[in-house]
């Protein structure tokens, strides 16, 4: 499981969200934008990609992932 935390690495201040696979970690910008479930899904996309091998997810797959989960979601549990 990552670890989250609140403010971006050094250095980035124009993404909502990243993730660092060396420390294992998702940087989420504002805590505001915990309650924004496509930013974190987003994020822990390149998590999963990035265990086991090395990364292979791109920004437009880690999209799709946040999308479909989100659907999904809204589809089984939120009728």
């Amino acid at each position: 499981m990552p670890k989250l935390k609140i403010g971006m690495p050094k250095g980035d201040v124009k993404h909502q969200g990243c993730y660092v696979a060396r420390n294992e970690t998702i940087y989420i910008a504002q805590r505001d934008n915990l309650y924004n479930p496509y930013i974190v899904l987003h994020e822990f996309y390149h998590h999963l990609r990035t265990k086991g091998a090395t990364h292979r997810g791109t920004e437009k797959n880690a999209d799709k992932f946040a999308k479909d989960y989100i659907a999904t979601y809204y589809e089984f549990f939120a009728a």
